[in-house]
């Protein structure tokens, strides 16, 4: 697992599945918190 502080990305799916993504929040320790709120932004 990686991590980024700031990630602005395209992402495409060209193989016609479903794509999922799971995403965590940092407990800022280096490891992942227990919150489950993660803020998206998409246009």
């Amino acid at each position: 697992m990686y991590f980024h502080w700031i990630k602005s990305e395209d992402t495409a799916n060209r193989g016609g599945g479903m794509l999922q993504i799971k995403i965590y929040q940092d407990d800022g320790e280096g490891g992942l918190s227990d919150e489950d709120a993660v803020k998206i932004f998409q246009d």
